[in-house]
């Protein structure tokens, strides 16, 4: 029982149990080092793919803007050459002029364009009037009967022609053939002037091109013919680029706009780069640009590496201040943890010294309050254990002596007993020898004598016998106020107990209303969102905190029932010995009366003894009377006999009683000194 009480004291006190042991302050720096680790993630990764998203506006708008500048260098470039062609077709009167005149001015255009490697004059009819051009002997073959008739539909309407790039036979370089109407002063069409234009001169404007640090651009037909590229070796190949993703889409047509996504694809090396187009529209080319990946995302790299160094600097201030923050909010819990364990081994005079104005300093209070209470309780408890054992000690001496004296009531009930039926024994025999009286007077008298001595030492041994009674009854009225005192006592330590519940009670409602803070506080930090996460850990951890302080409540009130459960246990054992007592104390006074009875008897007996002595002188005379009283005493002696059996009999009931109320004296004092044991573990101030 003393193990089982101490066990369930200890289980209320905080300590380290059987599981494995962690530390507080390191789940806190954990915690708060892997909260800020996760804010900084998502927030740079919002960051960055924000940023991410922005820099691929920037180049998407920096890419069409660079091949919009790259198409309108060749577009000037085309449209300069149908400039000088026009101009001279329409200052130069070339249908007045004879062939002579003709040949010269063709070889002047071809003077001051090197671009231009052929010229041709048809009339308005189609037919040719001179041809000029760089070497001798050199054909245009690709003027065809078809080409031209197309080249004449086009021109007619006011346009300028330009046709499809095909490849020298000889030299192996792209050509084109660009025609421009021949008109007079009115406007009126008179024939065509068509050049062959060689686009190598094209290469070194497209080489020139300034892409970005590592960027590069080149021109391709609608085909997916290189046209013009830096790198002159695949122009000449006649390298086809229908495998590279941009020049698919102007292949097929796809429209490209400024809000298009920035694509990272294969460029026309090999390399991973972030490409598009600008389509000329006249002629149908399209210029494509390309620039590096790392180049293209230069400030997506730059601002990534700031990340990381923003990142790197915010996580050690995280550690530096979640490391602080850890050790001001365990402190006083690693306080508290301390003082439970001195608790835990019974010392109650501990106090937690907390300064903080917050709920954990509201705990700390809180639990010294608690202290001093079980403290109060604990030292009501043992001046009532203590009272108990002094009470229970003398109701055992009591209960001992009384059990004694009954022993001795006993045994000289029983030799009056015996005596009794030795003196109705005697009468008997008297009363068949009276009939003989006459002869035996003499031992008639002699037996008067014995009689009379026996009787004398009844009365005596009636009367110690009353004495005896009369001190058994006074052990019976004080074993009865000491069984009054039990149940008085019993009465006070429920009182206490129920005082006890009553204070449970409080810190189970200030449980309760920590609890209900704890909820508050956990809801304000959600609604203050990231900023609040850290203060939600503390309103977690308070709420920890209050719900094992309600544990340890109703553990104390389950030891307050217990303690309840043996108080009325004693007080129904206090008012089973009262019972007793007061029958004990019924019976004692019953042995007394039949005392009472047997020493009138005795006087009885004398005064017939006496009348005997008178009657002794004339017992001839009266023999019958003799007779009559010797049956009398005869009788009496019986009735005495039956007495005596009675009380000897009640004795022994007496008896019994007086040994179970020493045995209840007994396993009270014991209790009462488990009950010292127990509260001697505490140590509480006096």
């Amino acid at each position: 029982m003393i193990n089982r009480l101490q066990n369930m004291m200890i289980s209320i006190l905080p300590g380290k149990t059987g599981r494995e042991f962690r530390s507080l302050e390191v789940t806190l720096k954990v915690a708060f080092i892997g909260l800020s680790v996760v804010v900084l993630l998502v927030t740079n990764s919002l960051t960055m793919y924000n940023n991410y998203q922005q820099n691929q506006k920037v180049v998407a708008s920096q890419q069409h803007l660079i091949a919009k500048e790259a198409a309108e260098t060749v577009k000037s470039f085309i449209q300069e050459k149908f400039t000088v062609l026009s101009v001279a077709a329409v200052t130069g009167d070339l249908e007045k002029d004879g062939i002579e005149r003709q040949k010269h001015v063709s070889e002047k255009i071809l003077g001051n364009e090197p671009a231009f490697r052929q010229l041709v004059l048809l009339n308005e009819e189609g037919k040719e009037l001179t041809r000029v051009s760089r070497s001798v002997n050199q054909e245009l073959r690709s003027l065809t009967g078809e080409a031209k008739q197309a080249i004449i539909a086009k021109v007619r309407t006011g346009e300028n022609y330009i046709g499809s790039v095909y490849i020298n036979e000889t030299t192996f370089e792209p050509m084109v053939l660009s025609a421009v109407p021949v008109q007079n002063v009115l406007g009126d069409y008179k024939g065509v002037l068509i050049v062959e234009v060689n686009l190598k001169f094209m290469w070194d404007l497209v080489s020139a091109m300034k892409i970005g640090e590592a960027g590069l651009a080149y021109v391709v037909d609608r085909t997916g013919d290189l046209l013009a590229f830096s790198d002159v070796s695949l122009v000449l190949q006649g390298k086809n680029l229908g495998d590279l993703e941009k020049v698919v889409q102007f292949i097929t047509g796809a429209a490209v706009s400024e809000n298009d996504d920035v694509q990272v694809t294969k460029g026309i090396k090999g390399n991973r780069v972030v490409s598009t187009y600008a389509s000329l529209v006249d002629p149908d080319w399209a210029v494509v640009v390309e620039v590096p990946v790392l180049e293209a995302y230069s400030s997506v790299v730059s601002t990534l590496i700031f990340s990381i160094i923003i990142t790197v600097i915010i996580l050690i201030l995280a550690i530096i201040i979640g490391r602080g923050l850890a050790q001001n909010i365990t402190k006083p819990i690693i306080d508290l943890r301390n003082a439970t364990e001195q608790i835990s081994n019974g010392n109650l005079n501990t106090r937690i010294e907390v300064k903080t104005q917050d709920e954990i300093g509201d705990l700390a209070n809180h639990f010294n309050l608690m202290v001093k209470n079980i403290s109060t309780l604990i030292t009501n408890i043992k001046r009532a254990v203590g009272v108990i054992s002094e009470q229970s000690s003398n109701l055992e001496g009591n209960s001992k002596q009384s059990a004694e004296n009954m022993t001795s009531i006993t045994v000289a009930i029983q030799q009056i007993s015996q005596g009794a039926l030795e003196q109705s024994s005697e009468a008997e025999k008297g009363s068949s020898l009276a009939r003989d009286l006459a002869k035996k007077i003499d031992l008639a008298v002699t037996k008067f004598d014995d009689i009379e001595t026996t009787t004398r030492a009844t009365k005596e041994v009636s009367i110690d016998s009353q004495d005896a009674v009369r001190i058994l009854l006074q052990r019976a009225e004080e074993t009865d106020y000491i069984t009054k005192e039990i149940t008085k006592s019993s009465s006070e330590l429920h009182v206490s107990v129920e005082k006890i519940r009553n204070i449970t009670g409080v810190i189970s409602n200030i449980t309760e209303q920590t609890n209900l803070l704890a909820l508050n506080a956990s809801i304000e930090a959600a609604r203050a969102g990231d900023a609040g996460r850290g203060f939600a850990v503390v309103a977690t951890e308070i709420n920890k905190l209050a719900n094992q302080s309600r544990e340890a409540t109703e553990t104390i009130n389950k030891i307050l029932g217990e303690i309840q459960s043996l108080s009325t246990a004693t007080a129904k054992t206090s008012d089973e010995a009262h019972r007793i007592v007061s029958e004990q104390m019924a019976a004692v006074d019953t042995v007394r009366s039949s005392f009472t009875n047997i020493s009138g008897a005795m006087d009885n007996i004398i005064f017939n003894n006496n009348q005997m002595v008178d009657l002794i002188r004339v017992i001839d005379q009266f023999k019958e009377q003799t007779v009559q009283a010797i049956m009398n005493i005869s009788t009496i002696s019986e009735e005495t006999a039956s007495s005596s059996e009675e009380v000897s009999a009640i004795s022994e009931e007496q008896a019994v009683f007086a040994n179970h109320v020493k045995s209840l004296a007994q396993k009270l004092n014991d209790l009462a000194a488990e009950l010292v044991s127990t509260t001697n573990v505490f140590m509480v101030g006096e």
